[in-house]
């Protein structure tokens, strides 16, 4: 097929006759056609044109009958119309297309239509550079071949977290998961209109455990949040899974981007994202915090970042209320407190003593 291939084009080879080339409705000549893998019709009955016997196998590895672009490029592979005229040998005809690109095969699918029959197949391949066919019979007529510009593969985004453990101390403030993290979408940013990122501690969650989002490092994209929107320097960028932006325990809290998400703002989001705990009792078990990035196309990466929490053992709390009793010479025992609470704040810590 001749170059460029940029928007979708349609050849017909109505009445070309003995002719290697024909040109398509927007003037763009497509040539590929020629004696090596095919005939132009020359039936009475049928338009179009034919696999060359000589060529055709039913064997991709050995078939001749292909249709490629002249200086190897990609194109949208989309459809073909084909009429079957095998005179009931065979009664069915079985053809198999097969797509390649750079000489690797990306692509195959297979169509069984009897004698007599007519109709379009359809195969919608987003990137090929070349197009092989196997059939049982040559005696397949096609016509309207429809290409189109390549729909390039979508490309995963990309996210990247500390390999080394983040220290957390009970009591500390909500402290970054990793204020260096990076996530990008490498085919722009209008992959994050629709997209997402989900955090999620999915090792040894507890209840005190909590995720939230808090931008303090004055970088000039500031990170706010109103219930469930979430912006970037007052633009709203996309919506939040819980208010505020926080969770706890093993919960996920997902950010859902819209069109004004760019690759910039999101990895802000990212670098914004902190671990506490609330409980004056965390177990010591490392947490692992999962993150995910998923585009508008479905591609997803995720990374893991481990958090190792250390206990601090608090002192006990006592509270009680001074009773003020009367005590008479060998009465009985007059009780000095009401109200006593006494507790180690830690579990299975004991009091050893009252001084």
């Amino acid at each position: 097929m001749a170059l460029p291939i940029s928007a979708n084009q349609t050849t017909n080879y109505n009445g070309l006759g003995l002719s290697d080339t024909a040109v398509v409705a927007n003037g763009t000549a497509i040539d590929d056609l020629s004696y090596d893998g095919w005939r132009f019709n020359g039936f009475s009955s049928e338009t179009g044109v034919y696999p060359n016997a000589t060529n055709l196998t039913n064997n991709v590895n050995t078939t001749g009958t292909r249709i490629y672009t002249s200086d190897s490029s990609n194109f949208e592979f989309q459809s073909f119309d084909y009429i079957i005229d095998t005179a009931g040998n065979p009664a069915n005809a079985m053809v198999t297309f097969y797509g390649f690109r750079d000489g690797v095969q990306v692509e195959n699918q297979g169509f069984v239509a009897a004698d007599t029959t007519s109709g379009t197949w359809t195969l919608n391949w987003d990137s090929v550079d070349e197009v092989k066919l196997t059939a049982n019979t040559n005696f397949v007529f096609f016509d309207n071949l429809r290409v189109g510009a390549e729909i390039a593969a979508n490309v995963n985004p990309v996210v990247s977290l500390s390999d080394t453990g983040l220290a957390y101390t009970e009591g500390a403030a909500a402290t970054q998961i990793d204020g260096a993290a990076t996530v990008s979408d490498a085919d722009g940013n209008a992959e994050w209109n629709g997209g997402s990122l989900e955090i999620q501690i999915t090792a040894n969650a507890e209840a005190g455990d909590r995720v939230s989002i808090v931008d303090s490092d004055g970088d000039g994209t500031a990170i706010t949040i109103s219930g469930t929107n979430i912006f970037a320097n007052g633009v709203d960028i996309g919506d939040l899974s819980a208010s505020s932006g926080i969770v706890t325990g093993g919960t996920k809290l997902t950010i859902t981007f819209d069109s004004d998400a760019t690759n910039a703002n999101v990895q802000e989001v990212l670098q914004s994202v902190r671990y506490d705990s609330t409980t004056q009792n965390p177990g010591t078990a490392n947490r692992t915090v999962t993150v995910t990035a998923t585009d508008t196309n479905a591609g997803s990466a995720s990374d893991t970042r481990t958090i190792a929490v250390t206990a601090v053992n608090d002192e006990p709390t006592l509270t009680a209320s001074a009773s003020n009793p009367a005590f008479t010479e060998g009465g009985t025992a007059a009780s000095l407190f009401s109200g006593t609470n006494l507790s180690t704040v830690e579990s299975g810590q004991t009091i050893t003593g009252l001084s």
